[in-house]
């Protein structure tokens, strides 16, 4: 029998009490609240806008969730502002928004629709700082001094690297995720002008965060 969706947020909300095997700090009650009700919104739209095929609490509690805590633990001190490119779903934008809800947080979604509804998670879930592009990456100005790029669910990742990195003259971090293939592609991209970091995410045999920090 197919579990009911209340029984899914009861399983996203225990799993989301224990993230040590992510090596991040525990969610607040709030911060769970807003975790499930994310979770309860990407449902209700999935079927007609098919965000995302990981919409079990597991998959969704650990690989949206967890991964975008992950990420938002490797953020720097100076970083203002973050854009998460190609946002979809929302990850790993609205998570770090949840767990920092004084960051200015950019979602760029070229696909109106999947705009729409970032939109209104961010309206649901109270986050006054985030704002929504419904446009692409590259017809938007480059980001300002102290940015730190996301980039997570975009298609193609090995081939748009060089371009994301191209014009993030201002930003001082990437954060990217990927398999262990984008790691050739990332290597060439840095060369002296990133510093770069790689982690292994836990639950997955091949799943990577890397960590671009720009060089002083």
């Amino acid at each position: 029998m197919k579990q009911s969706s209340a029984s899914d947020t009861s399983i996203l909300r225990q799993l989301l009490r224990d993230l040590s095997p992510f090596g991040v700090r525990a969610l607040d009650p709030s911060e769970i609240d807003r975790c499930a009700l994310f979770y309860e919104l990407v449902r209700k739209w999935n079927p007609l806008l098919h965000l995302t095929t990981l919409i079990s609490p597991e998959d969704f509690a650990h690989r949206h969730l967890a991964e975008s805590f992950v990420a938002e633990s490797r953020l720097r001190d100076d970083v203002v502002e973050l854009w998460d490119v190609g946002s979809g779903v929302g990850v790993p934008g609205i998570p770090i928004a949840i767990r920092r809800p004084k960051l200015l947080v950019r979602l760029i979604e070229s696909n109106k629709r999947k705009a729409v509804f970032l939109d209104e998670a961010a309206v649901l879930l109270g986050l006054e700082h985030v704002s929504v592009f419904a446009d692409r990456f590259e017809s938007l100005p480059p980001p300002p001094d102290c940015a730190c790029l996301a980039a997570r669910a975009v298609e193609r990742m090995e081939s748009i690297v060089d371009e994301i990195a191209a014009r993030s003259s201002g930003a001082v971090q990437l954060l990217l995720f990927g398999g262990a293939d984008l790691e050739c592609v990332i290597g060439t991209v840095a060369s002296n002008i990133w510093s770069v970091d790689i982690i292994r995410l836990p639950r997955s045999a091949d799943r990577r965060l890397y960590d671009l920090q720009r060089s002083t």
